[in-house]
């Protein structure tokens, strides 16, 4: 989020995962060599302008597919477990209820823009109507993740205040 507010481009939200969720960052300097082993594929940055409702679908999708994947800037409420997990309501962070006639920005690296190997095949249909405004951005997600390091020198563990359903 702070790469692109950096380039003066305002995002709601953004759809991001982990590739190993059961590794410890050890404490300590980060090493260009650390960020790969954090983030080891070539992807750069998408925004797409999205209705609640397709943000609501595209999730959905993602609860499906068993991929872990994090909403960050909405509260997501969920019913039932995997293929059965569906959004029983969703705010922005703030707790401030979504307006249906708006329209959203969130960012999403571009394997999972273009389905995430064919798993958010939903989430792709929408990216390709020219509807989303999607835009592909000159920024790599691993020099994202070096300038978040950089520019906040010490980085601490957020421990999750409640349980998570999975990708919520």
């Amino acid at each position: 989020m702070e790469m692109l507010l950096e380039r003066n481009v305002p995002i709601d939200g953004v759809m991001h995962g982990t590739f190993n969720d059961q590794g410890d960052l050890i404490a300590g300097p980060k090493t260009v060599n650390d960020v790969w082993n954090i983030i080891p594929f070539e992807n750069y940055i998408v925004t797409a302008q999205l209705s609640p409702q397709e943000i609501k679908i595209a999730m959905e999708d993602v609860f499906a597919s068993h991929e872990k994947r994090n909403l960050l800037g909405f509260e997501l409420k969920t019913q039932g477990r995997g293929d059965n997990c569906k959004i029983a309501s969703m705010t922005l962070a703030n707790g401030v209820p979504l307006d249906r006639n708006k329209k959203y920005v969130i960012a999403f690296n571009s394997f999972d823009a273009r389905s995430a190997g064919h798993h958010f095949m939903k989430l792709r249909a929408f990216l390709e109507r020219s509807e989303a405004k999607c835009i592909l951005h000159p920024v790599q997600t691993r020099d994202a993740l070096i300038g978040y390091f950089q520019r906040h020198k010490i980085v601490h563990r957020m421990a999750a205040t409640k349980p998570v359903a999975i990708a919520a």
